[in-house]
């Protein structure tokens, strides 16, 4: 009898490590952000499927980011003429890895940082961003009282603005400070920073969900569609080797052309 049990326990917990194992691995294989590249209205024509193969590999981004659709619907009406493709690109997630940040901060491209206060490099970042010339945003969780401020200004000095992905308050806690406000869902109201007098920079598509440069560079090109109908596009990125190299492939090439942040 006591056989028996040991055997049902034993062929019980192997299912179940086989059950778990399939659903992990079915996971990995279809990741998020291959999933959430069904919500952008331009779909990749065959070309650049054929150029995904011909990467090799990905891997999808398990981060906050990833959470949120690639591209954001816009609400204003598209322009009767083209417009010039330009792109405004803000790299996220700044102060944790100086050797992989260090590419971005050396290269020529006009680049927005968003340090995250928390990484253990982050007042070093700010400080070689300031010193090339950047502009810098602080990652915040929530809208910030005077004194979070004011104790930001202590230890980080003088930045541009604020990031975060709650832009619940935003408005009013920046208003009269001086900083703009990156939204980095896309989803703030922009009459309310418009009545505040703040700076807002929305985020219009995420470019990087999966590292394979071949999807980097298509969805920078949906980005520099949607700047041809809507104007200049905030493009939000983090500082990965692919990322950069597909931006330096991209700047001043087929008509696409990166601004600076303020």
């Amino acid at each position: 009898m006591l056989r028996n049990v040991f055997w049902f326990v034993t062929i019980a917990l192997a299912l179940t490590a086989i059950v778990a194992g399939y659903r992990s691995t079915r996971t990995v294989s279809v990741p998020r952000a291959a999933r959430a590249t069904t919500r952008d209205p331009r779909r990749a024509t065959p070309a650049d499927r054929a150029q995904f193969r011909a990467d090799g590999p990905s891997a999808a981004v398990n981060d906050s980011f990833a959470r949120d659709p690639v591209t954001v619907a816009h609400s204003g009406a598209a322009g009767v003429r083209w417009r010039r493709e330009r792109l405004l690109v803000m790299v996220v997630g700044i102060g944790w890895s100086l050797p992989l940040e260090s590419a971005f901060l050396a290269s020529h491209l006009p680049l927005g940082f968003v340090i995250d206060p928390s990484a253990p490099y982050a007042i070093r970042a700010a400080a070689l961003a300031r010193a090339a010339g950047r502009s810098v945003y602080l990652q915040v969780a929530r809208a910030p009282s005077p004194g979070q401020l004011a104790q930001l200004h202590v230890r980080f000095g003088r930045f541009a603005g604020v990031a975060s992905r709650a832009p619940a308050g935003m408005a009013r806690a920046l208003q009269g400070a001086g900083l703009e406000f990156f939204d980095e869902r896309g989803t703030a109201d922009p009459a309310a920073f418009a009545r505040a007098g703040v700076p807002l920079l929305q985020r219009a598509v995420t470019a990087d969900d999966r590292t394979q440069p071949g999807y980097v560079r298509f969805m920078l090109r949906r980005a520099a569609d949607v700047a041809q109908r809507f104007g200049p596009t905030v493009v939000l990125v983090r500082p990965f080797p692919t990322t950069l190299r597909a931006l330096q492939a991209l700047d001043g090439r087929s008509g696409i052309e990166l601004v600076a942040p303020r």
